[in-house]
């Protein structure tokens, strides 16, 4: 018996060892190749496309952070600086109103670099 397990381990071994054989991979089709470019295509489009965005977006929060800036550097001015409320009536802004706006305006820049 323990030669007929030999001779089935032997008769084993050398299938098992043999690499199987290499298939050639096909050419992509037309078909295939239109589809991968159509998907490459699409991806680069949508890459672009968040790309300005993120532009888009980053210049607007430039913008904003100027104009924070510029507020801030009138409320520090101690220039009287007039108001209307909601029923449409002027004013000129207290000591009190300008702190707040400044403490806004510092919250606002906080974000800004």
């Amino acid at each position: 018996m323990p030669a007929e397990a030999e001779a089935d381990a032997d008769a084993a071994a050398p299938a098992t060892a043999a690499p199987p054989a290499a298939t050639p991979k096909a050419a992509p089709t037309l078909a295939e190749r239109d589809a991968d470019y159509r998907k490459r295509a699409k991806e680069s489009a949508e890459r672009e496309q968040k790309d300005k965005d993120e532009q888009s977006a980053a210049a607007e929060r430039a913008d904003n952070c100027e104009r924070m800036r510029a507020a801030k550097r009138t409320l520090a001015s101690g220039a009287r600086i007039r108001t209307q409320d909601k029923d449409g009536e002027r004013g000129i802004m207290s000591d009190e109103q300008r702190a707040s706006e400044a403490r806004r305006a510092d919250k606002a820049l906080a974000g800004c670099k």
